[in-house]
């Protein structure tokens, strides 16, 4: 640890770590948690969480729609709702063809409600709606990024809530759960341009881990280290603007970047889910390390601090280079964390 934090910073008291947590957890709520009316997606929401079609079939959707009470403003192709309040439903059709299998679809693929926010509302927004469907589904299976990912692995369907920032919206999607791990599976296997859309995944409760297949894969290391750039800067900007929408399912996101042959860190640090995160770096003389506030400006800048790290230390290819990462306090399990690097098989202690 840097020299640059005090000893009672480093090793707190419990006194002074329960007052940081208590400070931490009310500055989360004013700048993330303040619950906000949902208004017509909400109300959206409660009936396709509690759709569960069978067959997926257009006769199945068309009763959604009446549940809801939206009328069908599309065409055969593509019929979708919309209501006063913005929000909108899209049920799409799975395509036919020779090129395009159905890998087991019904005449509809998926269900996605999307709810266009305010810049300075979208936050709270999604947090809103991860505390309804928490309420309905119980934690997420999964969570990750980028979008902010609570992902609830049903029986027969996926059920996935998200946040973007391009457009600036908040979506919930209902997708079967065979055809879609078979689609996903067959990217994998035949599509070469392939790249997964997640970043890294991780188990809020790992005591409910189960198998799923192509949605876990390793993304294949990268091979120069203009590529690990780009996976450093995907990876750092979700974990700096997700992890904050999703507390307190994920606290901390710890990671160590180290060279492969000798037991030496580069660059280390924390992405904090209700308070500053932390970058480590090792410079002539010494270590530097400093704190940074959420947002894209500090994940661009952590980003650029541990690529420039990583030319000092003197790597000149992806393959000199090793990683490890974990989650606290309650250790939840990680699932991907696509950082195109392969994982450091030595003890924490050893690196």
């Amino acid at each position: 640890m840097s020299e640059d934090l005090s000893e009672e910073f480093r090793h707190p008291t419990e006194e002074q770590r329960r007052q940081r947590n208590a400070e931490a957890n009310q500055w989360w709520a004013r700048n993330y948690g303040r619950r906000v009316e949902l208004g017509s997606f909400g109300q959206a929401m409660s009936v396709l969480l509690a759709a569960e079609p069978d067959a997926w079939s257009r006769t199945e959707i068309d009763g959604v729609y009446a549940k809801l009470g939206w009328e069908s403003t599309g065409d055969s192709a593509e019929p979708t709702a919309a209501t006063a309040g913005g929000a909108e439903l899209v049920a799409a059709e799975t395509p036919r063809s020779i090129t395009a299998p159905g890998f087991g679809y019904g005449e509809i693929k998926q269900l996605r409600l999307s709810y266009p926010c305010p810049p300075a509302l979208v936050d709270h927004v999604f947090t809103t709606a991860l505390a309804e469907c928490i309420g309905v589904l119980g934690e997420p299976d999964l969570v990750g990024g980028p979008g902010a990912l609570a992902i609830w692995l049903r029986p027969d369907d996926i059920v996935t809530l998200g946040r973007s920032i391009r457009p600036i919206e908040v979506s919930l999607r209902i997708e079967p759960r065979g055809p879609r791990t078979v689609e996903r599976e067959f990217d994998w296997e035949y599509d070469e341009d392939h790249r997964p859309t997640e970043d890294w995944l991780a188990w809020p409760d790992e005591s409910r881990r189960t198998e799923v297949g192509a949605l876990g894969y390793k993304e294949p290391d990268a091979v120069t280290l203009d590529e690990l750039d780009d996976h450093i800067d995907r990876l750092f900007l979700s974990l700096a603007v997700d992890l904050p929408v999703l507390h307190p399912l994920v606290p901390h996101a710890i990671w160590v970047l180290t060279l492969a042959d000798e037991p030496e860190w580069v660059a280390q640090g924390f992405f904090a889910s209700n308070a500053q995160s932390r970058l480590e770096v090792r410079e002539q003389g010494g270590v530097r390390g400093e704190m940074f506030n959420h947002g894209v400006a500090s994940a661009r800048q952590i980003a650029a601090e541990t690529k420039a790290a990583i030319r000092r230390s003197g790597a000149k290819y992806p393959s000199d280079l090793r990683f490890q990462a974990w989650l606290s306090p309650s250790k939840p399990g990680l699932q991907a964390f696509r950082l195109g690097l392969q994982w450091d098989e030595r003890e924490p202690e050893d690196t």
